[in-house]
């Protein structure tokens, strides 16, 4: 940053200042991002990511803001714990997007996504609390690249409104009716997640995503939301930078779980390639088949073709009158005697004997 641009800033009552590489400011930094994980026993997410800068950001005007916010609150009669300060996070994916919330402040969405998760976002503003979930997030998200900008806000809490996970249902794929965006509680300051029985699962990367959310709003005097909350004001600006080590000795606390139990794999039979050709007995195996097939084709065609010339032949068949006498013999083939009418196919009725012995004899 040119001293133009710095001195320009710096009269405006904003200004970011760097962080000597080392100091105790720094480390300070560092420590406070490493007493902010979900899961204390584990530092495998944030050792993907190596810290490069700290930025200090000292906004006037948001500060002023803070403090007015925080006295409003006392006044509103919070109590000492809902007025601590917290530092709470987010990410940015540009060093473009962590100037702008710097300066301007943390703004609510321009459009909203349906069904936010524990508040809707056209009033309001999502904050992790929990540094390696974050990390996790920028990781496995393809919407950041490999250099992430961490803003570490001061944040007081004031009331808050625990509700129910929205997601938990979606994840555990029900199908459940739509819901509109949950709007911000009436004498409250912020929105968390309902604390869960069960302990959180470090596989379950967007349930711990959205169990460490904290959602913030503001109403003025004419009951309209804020766009900018006064009770969030940014602080610090960290830069990362993912590293190459892909050692699979360092297991993430974020890995899937373990496979407790594993179908065996049922054995192959024997299989040829597609291009490899086949030997001599597969060969003569081959022909016989084809030939056999061929053989039976040509038998049923045979057939059919025999029963359509009879059908044409003698037209619609009836039987002799006279059963008991049996069928008169006519000629020196022994022929049975039949009476032949005009008619269809359909009208075909001689009997299922005599059929096949006109068959047979043809054959």
């Amino acid at each position: 940053m040119d001293s133009e641009t710095r001195k320009s800033e710096s009269d405006s009552g904003f200004v970011l200042r760097d962080v000597r590489a080392g100091s105790q400011e720094e480390a300070e930094m560092k420590k406070i991002i490493a007493n902010s994980r979900l899961f204390p026993d584990s530092t495998a997410s944030l050792d993907k990511y190596e810290l490069k800068r700290v930025q200090t950001v000292h906004n006037t005007h948001l500060a002023e803001r803070f403090a007015e916010k925080k006295a409003e609150m006392k006044d509103q009669g919070c109590s000492p714990k809902e007025l601590e300060e917290h530092f709470l996070f987010s990410l940015a994916n540009s060093s473009g997007k962590a100037f702008s919330i710097s300066k301007m402040g943390l703004r609510c969405h321009v459009r909203g996504k349906l069904g936010s998760q524990i508040g809707n976002d056209l009033k309001g503003v999502y904050i992790q609390k929990y540094s390696d979930v974050l990390f996790e997030h920028a990781d496995w998200d393809t919407f950041y690249g490999p250099d992430i900008w961490v803003m570490v806000y001061k944040v007081i809490y004031g009331r808050v409104k625990y509700v129910p996970e929205r997601r938990s249902d979606l994840m555990m794929k029900k199908v459940i009716p739509f819901t509109p965006a949950l709007d911000p509680t009436p004498n409250h300051d912020c929105h968390m997640v309902l604390p869960s029985a069960t302990s959180p699962r470090p596989w379950q990367h967007k349930s711990n995503d959205v169990s460490g959310m904290v959602y913030l709003y503001e109403y003025d005097d004419d009951c309209q939301h804020v766009v900018i909350p006064r009770q969030v004001l940014p602080s610090y600006i960290l830069m990362y930078t993912k590293t190459n080590n892909n050692d699979n000795n360092n297991s993430s606390a974020f890995d899937k779980p373990p496979v407790l139990y594993e179908s065996p794999k049922k054995p192959r039979g024997p299989h040829t390639p597609p291009n490899t050709p086949p030997n001599s007995s597969q060969a003569a195996q081959i022909m016989r088949k084809r030939n056999s097939d061929a053989e039976n084709i040509n038998s049923n065609s045979k057939r059919q073709k025999l029963s359509m010339s009879l059908s044409a032949k003698f037209g619609a068949v009836r039987q002799v009158t006279n059963q008991s006498e049996g069928p008169k013999i006519i000629n020196n083939n022994n022929e049975p005697q039949v009476k032949c009418t005009k008619g269809t196919y359909g009208e075909y009725l001689q009997s299922k004997a005599q059929r096949e012995a006109l068959l047979s004899r043809n054959e």
